[in-house]
């Protein structure tokens, strides 16, 4: 790398009936210190007015409209970053959500970080949560600062995997090409929670960088949270199944069980999310999740849930909490209405 160049970085934005909150975002990326390499709106199916609001806003970008919906930030991400790759060639992608607000030097810290640190899969940094309605946050002092980092191994992003976004954080361009076999960098068959296997994957190759300092705004939306509880953790075990299969062709079969854990606590938490809400269909559903997670699984953990199920519709009758979580702390919070 030459004396004093910055490492390159392009952006994706994968948009779907988000125009009236897209135009802010998208100004926060015109408006950065750090101009990015190149960057690309993907509209998931054609949404006119999100396409007006893309093409009029004050970001130099590409709008891509894909011809129809595809459920999910996945295939848009998958697109988005090939154009990127094929026309522009940047050191890394910033998978940027449509609605969220990042701080103006974003761009400048991630990219001094991915040249400081050039055998990191990926430089990610600190958000704040800002729940749609209240006031903007202000910005945070020590963001005026010189940020410390830290090491960000696959442990570690385990056990806090709602620590690190997209929309706050940089992928390695060599990395993303490298982690899938189709050389795409998202599963576009998992629908919610397609980070995850993409940020292991990376992770599994190489280590990240965690800078302490608040990369932007997490817009937190108040409604669907239940049913993005349940969407997440369906989708959460589906990709953790699909983790714990590639870990076990990779050789790594204490890894591979150990998804395969994380997959069998997703379907429990997906049974009792559908016995507590209790639409046409869901306990029906919830048994046989937990009958899959018992008889082709082998995870006879899931034996006692599904014995003692039935009787804590008495404890939702009476009152009780949903396993006493404030909503607003929860994963669901992590799960945006991309599809």
């Amino acid at each position: 790398m030459d004396e004093g160049r910055t490492c390159s970085i392009g952006v994706v934005i994968p948009a779907h009936r988000h125009h009236h909150l897209l135009r802010e975002t998208l100004e926060r990326v015109a408006n950065q210190t750090v101009a990015p390499l190149g960057a690309i709106v993907v509209v998931d199916g054609p949404d006119p007015e999100t396409e007006r609001v893309a093409r009029s806003s004050g970001l130099d970008c590409e709008v891509l409209v894909l011809p129809r919906p595809t459920g999910g930030p996945s295939q848009p991400r998958n697109e988005g970053a090939k154009r990127l790759l094929d026309r522009h060639n940047p050191d890394g992608i910033w998978f940027l959500d449509a609605d969220d607000l990042p701080d103006p030097r974003f761009l400048e810290v991630v990219s001094r970080e991915l040249d400081r640190h050039p055998g990191a899969s990926m430089i990610a940094t600190r958000f704040v949560d800002w729940w749609e309605g209240e006031s903007l946050p202000e910005r945070s002092a020590t963001n005026d600062s010189n940020p410390a980092t830290e090491p960000i191994g696959l442990d570690a992003y385990l056990g806090s995997t709602g620590s690190i976004l997209p929309s706050f954080s940089v992928l390695r361009s060599s990395v993303l090409t490298r982690i899938r076999d189709d050389g795409q960098p998202f599963d576009e068959s998992i629908r919610i929670n397609n980070d995850l296997d993409a940020f292991v994957r990376s992770l599994h190759l190489a280590s990240g960088i965690m800078v302490d300092w608040v990369g932007g705004l997490y817009r937190i939306h108040p409604a669907g949270i239940s049913d993005s509880g349940v969407r997440l953790n369906l989708c959460r075990s589906h990709c953790t199944e699909s983790l714990a299969n590639w870990f076990e062709r990779c050789g790594e079969p204490d890894l591979a069980n150990r998804f395969r854990r994380m997959m069998g606590t997703s379907k429990r938490k997906a049974a009792r999310m559908l016995w507590r809400r209790n639409h046409r269909g869901d306990r029906r559903q919830a048994f046989e999740l937990l009958s899959q997670s018992v008889v082709e699984d082998g995870d006879l953990r899931s034996l006692p849930l599904m014995l003692t199920l039935p009787f804590s519709a008495a404890f939702a009758t009476r009152g009780g909490s949903a396993g006493g979580m404030d909503t607003r702390r929860s994963q669901f919070e992590r799960t945006k209405s991309a599809d």
